[in-house]
This record gives structure tokens, C-alpha cells and sequence, in this order.
């Protein structure tokens, strides 16, 4: 079995392989960064620097989170993709949402255990596509950390 820091990883990458497969789908020219831990983007969208982030929402919010250590890079590329993993709330669905440069705002919350998160409100999002397919759906459930999955 994976660890905590496994599963976050493998949860991202499937959210990146999404990604790439919806605009490559729609025609666009993706080239994934060969870098894990790359500063600038996760991926090249039509010569564009792309960044996705795989979460849950969280549902009191009604937002993502950003650590802060990541919030400059969310600010600043030109595409910005969350992908919204399934949720005790939402166990059926994937959605991708991309957040437009001039409505990336975000604000300061802290969560329940203390640490401090950037968030940015679903609604400010687009919503790319939902995905229903069980073995997507399953795939993120395989690496998830939450307790309502166990």
C-alpha cells in the first residue's frame, strides 16, 4: 500500500493525464513537463504554461485550496485546471474546472487542523467537462486519503 505523500502524488498525476487527454481531445498540442516538481507548470497547452491541482472541495467553503507555497504559480500561468476529485458530497463525479486569469481571486482561510490554505470559489471557475465513467471514478478513489472512500 501507498503512503499519504504516495497517494497525492498518484492522485495528481491522474489528474494531469485527465487534463492532457481533454484539450489533446479537443485538438489542442499538450507537452507534459518531464519535471515532477517543475516551478513554472505541470504542462504546455497550446504554448500556454498550464497548472493543475487534483482536490476535493472543500464543501463549507464551497472552494478549492492552494498551499501558499503554490499560490504564485496558480496566480500567474495561463491556464489554470482544478481537478475536483470524488467526495462523500459528490462520489459519482470527476469535473475539471479551469479558472480564468481575472477571476483567480483568492483569499486566506484556515482549515480545522490548523493550517493556512489559499482558497478560490468554485463558482468562479468554468466547468470543462464531468466525467461519470466508474473506472475513472474508481481510479481516484484508489488514491484517495479521505475517510468517507475506506
Amino acid at each position: 500500500m501507498f503512503d499519504t505523500e504516495q497517494m497525492k502524488m498518484k492522485t495528481g498525476d491522474l489528474g494531469e493525464k485527465l487534463v492532457a487527454r481533454y484539450y489533446r481531445d479537443l485538438g489542442y498540442t499538450v507537452e507534459e513537463s518531464l519535471d515532477l516538481f517543475d516551478y513554472e507548470k505541470d504542462m504546455m497547452i497550446n504554448n500556454e504554461r498550464c497548472e493543475i491541482k487534483t482536490q476535493q472541495r472543500w464543501h463549507r467553503e464551497s472552494a478549492f485550496t492552494i498551499k501558499p507555497n503554490q499560490l504564485k504559480k496558480c496566480q500567474e500561468v495561463d491556464i489554470l485546471v482544478i481537478v475536483e476529485t470524488p467526495s462523500k458530497y459528490n462520489n459519482m463525479t470527476v469535473t475539471l474546472y479551469e479558472f480564468p486569469k481575472d477571476k483567480r481571486n483568492f483569499y486566506r482561510r484556515q482549515t480545522y487542523d490548523g493550517r493556512v490554505m489559499y482558497c478560490i470559489k468554485t463558482a468562479l471557475g468554468t466547468v470543462l467537462t464531468t466525467y461519470t465513467d466508474p473506472v475513472i471514478i474508481n481510479q481516484f478513489n484508489r488514491y484517495s486519503n479521505s475517510s468517507w472512500v475506506k
